[in-house]
């Protein structure tokens, strides 16, 4: 049969399929950031970029997907993943906003040598006072960027 019993319903995920998608993730060197940034996301997120580069100097993705959350949650990503020996290449997919948009941006000194992407229906907020699509282009991530960035630097030195 092609097509699955609709009137079947969905298993939740036990700790057994949890453990074994989690070993297949760090083996791939994939680290996913789906959800609101919280200390206890951060938390996580920076355990696995620490054991994924004491583990070897291989490149490691990170897949973001999230609306935001706590600043300085977030900050303290985007610090592990400039941190790190290990290349972290950055995915944009879904909604990545708000304090997210900071850790994504984490891998912009390289971006246009291919260390962020994003896939075609990211969304990025780059503030809560506009919201702006692109379609799987890093060059407008970056434009945007550009504009935010002097401005937060500002703030910071003042």
């Amino acid at each position: 049969m092609l097509y699955p019993d609709t009137d079947t319903p969905t298993r939740p995920a036990n700790a057994q399929d949890s453990a074994f998608l989690e070993e297949k993730a760090f083996r791939a060197r994939t680290v996913l950031v789906f959800g609101t940034v919280t200390d206890a996301l951060a938390a996580e997120t920076v355990r696995k970029l620490l054991a994924l580069d004491a583990e070897a100097r291989a490149p490691i993705t990170m897949i973001v997907s999230s609306p935001g959350g706590h600043l300085e949650s977030g900050d303290a990503i985007h610090d592990v993943v400039r941190f790190v020996a290990s290349p972290v290449h950055m995915v944009g997919t879904g909604w990545v906003g708000s304090a997210a948009t900071h850790l994504y941006l984490g891998a912009a000194r390289s971006c246009m040598s291919l260390r962020c992407a994003s896939m075609p229906a990211l969304s990025v907020e780059l503030s809560s006072s506009a919201r702006r699509s692109w379609s799987c282009t890093n060059f407008d991530v970056l434009s945007a960027a550009a504009e935010v960035l002097p401005a937060r630097d500002r703030m910071a030195a003042s």
